[in-house]
């Protein structure tokens, strides 16, 4: 069986909301699983683990590239902030790298390129 969700927000805990496009039932993401929600937007019970959970955007559709891309992208920083972890820290790591890329794979390349220096 499967779902089609769509994301319409954050709730004030900082949740990912999905609201079923079939049903409107609103579900929230807590660590990377969905759940079922109260009336009052409180998470109430996880979805089975045998659904097959469609992510449904229909203003934007990311190709393999883009995707790839920021991929590449998010695991750099994640070096860098486990490298960095302070704010300042990574900050000044910005600055002195001199990250000046428009893109995410400029940025990604930028930021491989000097921790491989360092």
């Amino acid at each position: 069986m499967q779902i089609k969700v769509k994301y319409i927000g954050e709730d004030d805990w900082g949740r990912k909301l999905y609201r079923n496009t079939e049903t409107s039932r609103i579900y929230a993401d807590i660590d990377g699983q969905l759940y079922t929600t109260t009336d009052d937007g409180e998470p109430e019970c996880s979805l089975r683990n045998d659904l097959e959970i469609i992510f449904v955007d229909p203003c934007r559709k990311l190709n393999q590239a883009q995707v790839n891309a920021l991929t590449q992208l998010q695991q750099a920083m994640e070096a860098c902030a486990a490298a960095f972890p302070d704010q300042d820290q990574f900050n000044n790591l910005m600055t002195e790298a001199n990250i000046t890329g428009d893109t995410a794979e400029e940025i990604s390349g930028e930021l491989k390129s000097y921790l491989e220096g360092v």
